[in-house]
C-alpha cells in the first residue's frame, strides 16, 4: 500500500502547486489492491503461482548442487517466516528476529492501513503521477512482473533501478548499502534537475 500512498501524495502536492521532485518506490506493485475484481485477483493468483513454480524448478532442476542447498535452505527460511507472518500479521525485515512480541500499537497501525485501502476508492480518486518515479525493483524474486510492475498506468516517468535481494532482504545487510547508494544518487539527480 505504500506505493499507493506515496503516488496519492504526491497528487495531491502538485494539486496545491507544489513541486515533487522524485517518488520512489521499493519493490512494490500496483496489481494488488483490494478494487481489483474476483476475477483480476484470481487471475492474477493464477499467473503468480505459475511464476513461482518457474522460479523453484529453475533453481532445482537446473542450478549447481551447491545453488539447490542454498535454495532449499532458503525455502525452510521463509516457510518458517510465513508461519510467523500469519501468526504476527506483518513482516519482519530481520531474519534472526524469531521470538519477539510485537507490539500492540504496531498491530493497530496494520489494521488502520486495511481499513484505509479498503476505504480509499483508488479507482476514482488516484490520478497519473506526472513527475519522476524511480522503482527499485529486487533482482531475487519468485515473480518477475517485468515492466513497471503496474506503475505505468499511474505515472508517466518511471525508472527502473535494480537491487540485490528480495523483497524483504534488499533492506538487510549487504543488500542494503548498494540500495542506499542507489537512493542517494536518485535524489542527488532530483535535487539537480530543480
Amino acid at each position: 500500500m505504500g506505493g499507493w500512498i506515496a503516488i496519492e501524495m504526491a497528487n495531491q502536492l502538485q494539486v496545491q502547486g507544489k513541486r515533487v521532485a522524485l517518488v520512489v518506490l521499493l519493490d512494490t506493485g500496483a496489481k494488488s489492491l483490494p478494487f481489483m475484481s474476483l476475477t483480476q485477483k484470481l487471475s492474477e493468483r493464477i499467473w503468480s503461482f505459475s511464476e513461482r513454480v518457474k522460479y523453484h524448478a529453475r533453481k532445482m532442476f537446473f542450478s549447481s548442487l551447491s545453488i539447490r542447498q542454498e535454495h532449499l535452505h532458503n525455502i525452510a527460511i521463509q516457510y518458517k517466516k510465513r508461519k510467523d507472518y500469519r501468526k504476527w500479521g506483518l513482516r519482519l525485515v530481520d531474519r534472526e528476529i524469531d521470538q519477539v512480541q510485537i507490539p500492540e500499537y504496531l498491530r493497530d497501525i496494520r489494521k488502520a492501513n486495511e481499513i484505509a485501502a479498503n476505504d480509499y476508492d483508488f479507482k476514482l480518486n488516484l490520478r497519473k503521477f506526472s513527475g519522476k518515479v524511480v522503482y527499485f525493483r529486487a533482482k531475487d524474486r519468485e515473480i518477475d512482473r517485468g515492466g513497471y510492475f503496474g506503475w505505468e498506468n499511474y505515472a508517466r516517468n518511471i525508472e527502473i533501478q535494480d537491487v540485490p535481494g528480495d523483497h524483504v532482504t534488499l533492506l538487510a545487510e549487504p543488500h542494503v548499502q548498494v540500495l542506499a547508494k542507489k537512493l542517494q544518487a536518485s535524489i542527488d539527480q532530483a535535487i539537480g534537475e530543480e
